[in-house]
């Protein structure tokens, strides 16, 4: 292979990486344009749950949230329950109720 065919595929390998990367950016923009976002009263009455231990949770850093300022926070329901998986699967009252959150 020459020096010019071989500069030439690597400029392809480039930029496929690059189309494929930003698809994959756009595709991930989607599903969190599609994704449900819950108050943290809704995450502690699904969960059973008082108010503040979801509030315990943002504010110790373990649950991702959005702050909307006058809006208040808000947690995707991605996050939710990738959280839930890690820290709290085996310690909430109602496996069932995490469960339906997971299958969300």
């Amino acid at each position: 292979m020459s020096e010019l065919e071989k500069a030439l595929q690597k400029f392809i390998d480039l930029a496929v990486n690059k189309a494929i990367e930003t698809y994959i950016e756009r595709l991930e923009q989607q599903v969190r344009a599609w994704e449900k976002y819950l108050k943290p009263s809704e995450v502690a009455k699904q969960l059973q749950i008082s108010n503040q231990r979801v509030y315990d949770w943002i504010h110790s850093g373990r649950l991702p949230y959005y702050n909307l300022g006058a809006r208040g926070y808000k947690i995707s329901s991605s996050d939710l329950k990738l959280f839930l998986n890690q820290y709290y699967h085996g310690e909430l009252k109602r496996r069932s109720t995490i469960q339906k959150l997971i299958d969300i």
